[in-house]
């Protein structure tokens, strides 16, 4: 790690000359990693805080220094003691829908997110959300290609519906065009029918919708789904081990839908969280969906990961140059994966020796430092943490110290500060906005 100090005004209990952070620059999404405050003198007490520093970015962190990652993305990390305060940045990396899979109906960010690690998609049964009967308002579908041919698709839904009365939830596997045009296989609660749990085939042409279901009372957490299509006939299953299909029948033995819908895609969804009225009765929670396949006829069945396997980029060759008004920095953007740079973040520090404590500039960024008249000759420090078109952060990178530039004086906006003429009186009498006597 390479840890900046800091000061700020103020004081949060206990004192301190000095401190620093030691821990890692990465961190995994959904992983903890536990960092350290240097003080002096040492056992001072610390107050951490972490705060978003990129769009999306999330972090939380306990006051014994134990940064939980919740949201991919850049975060500044504080430890304050008394009237010092040391920061760095974190780059948690991870949750990255892999390029074969893309949002369909619209997308709310923090409607659905990924676990890395388990290579699982999550996505919240948001109130409100419904494509049924033409009402095309539902969101965060993740969907990938399926070709134009025959298929089958299986995945391992976690989460059972909400089994409140009068709350509408669904979730499962979908064949989607769009929202007028799609199946879907899925797990439901019916709020019209006093929240009995369904299994059910759901199906709209052109805004005309029609459900195959079935009653479903297991209160399994887990469940597998499969939608299988052939020529323009749709079949669903379920399993509680992925091996062994049972079929999703009515009452009256119906249990095919047909459509000659083409130009769909495959994926999941969820949908629902609200009673038949439109009031809200049950909170909608995240679905959990893995273990996504496809298959084509005589082909082996394909798993298809929802997380990117992109690796990080990296910045080197770190430096800073003074001119005559500014200070500009200077770095090697490199990426195992050829991706572009993207908008990689630089915070600027000053401080008022080389080896002195540094202080974050406000609103300073991109690779250039205006030298300003809090900033004359001060040392001055860079960090950049590096990051790829495909989203991912790479590890924040500290400069060298480099002193700036004096502030050069602007004769156009200069100001009198004194005036006096031999051998008379002014009248009026001297004032820095009187130009004229």
């Amino acid at each position: 790690s390479n840890p900046v100090t800091i000061t700020v005004i103020g004081s949060s209990g206990g004192t301190a000359s000095s401190i620093s952070i030691t821990g890692d620059d990465i961190v995994e999404l959904n992983t903890e990693a536990t960092y350290q405050a240097v003080t002096t003198p040492e056992g001072t007490e610390v107050f951490w805080t972490a705060e978003p520093v990129s769009k999306g970015a999330s972090a939380s962190v306990t006051q014994d220094g134990v940064l939980t990652a919740n949201a991919p993305g850049l975060v500044e990390l504080s430890a304050t003691a008394g009237d010092v305060r040391a920061s760095k940045f974190v780059s948690i990396s991870g949750g990255i829908l892999s390029d074969v899979w893309s949002i369909a109906g619209g997308e709310t960010k923090d409607g659905w997110r990924l676990d890395p690690t388990a290579d699982t998609v999550y996505i919240d049964a948001l109130a409100s959300d419904s494509d049924w009967s033409n009402k095309t308002s539902g969101r965060n579908k993740i969907v990938t290609d399926a070709g134009s041919g025959d298929f089958e698709a299986t995945v391992k839904l976690t989460g059972a519906p909400c089994g409140v009365e009068e709350c509408m939830e669904e979730a499962g596997l979908t064949v989607y065009k769009d929202g007028s045009n799609y199946v879907c296989i899925t797990r439901k609660n019916q709020g019209k029918r006093d929240g009995t749990p369904w299994l059910s085939i759901i199906g709209e042409k052109n805004g005309s919708s029609t459900e195959i279901h079935m009653t479903y009372q297991e209160t399994v957490e887990e469940l597998y789904l499969k939608v299988k299509k052939e020529g323009n006939t749709y079949t669903g299953y379920y399993s509680t081990d992925g091996t062994t299909w049972k079929q999703i029948v009515d009452s009256s033995g119906k249990s095919t839908y047909t459509t000659d819908m083409t130009g769909y895609r495959v994926g999941v969804y969820a949908h629902g969280g609200m009673n038949v009225d439109g009031e809200v009765k049950h909170e909608a929670k995240f679905y959990g969906y893995s273990d996504f396949t496809l298959k084509k006829p005589e082909e082996e069945a394909a798993a298809i990961g929802f997380a990117s396997a992109n690796q990080v980029p990296a910045a080197s060759n770190v430096r800073l140059t003074a001119g005559a008004a500014e200070v500009t920095l200077a770095y090697t953007f490199t990426d195992p994966d050829d991706d572009q740079e993207m908008e990689s973040l630089i915070a600027w520090y000053a401080a008022d020796e080389a080896d002195g404590v540094y202080s974050r500039i406000e609103n300073a960024s991109g690779t250039t430092l205006a030298v300003t008249k809090e900033t004359s000759e001060k040392w001055i420090k860079a960090v950049v943490a590096p990051a790829d078109a495909a989203g991912h952060f790479g590890a924040p990178v500290v400069s060298d110290a480099i002193q700036a530039p004096a502030q050069q004086n602007d004769s156009s906006d200069a100001t009198l500060s004194a005036l006096s003429v031999g051998g008379a009186a002014l009248s009026p009498g001297f004032d820095a906005e009187t130009t004229a006597y």
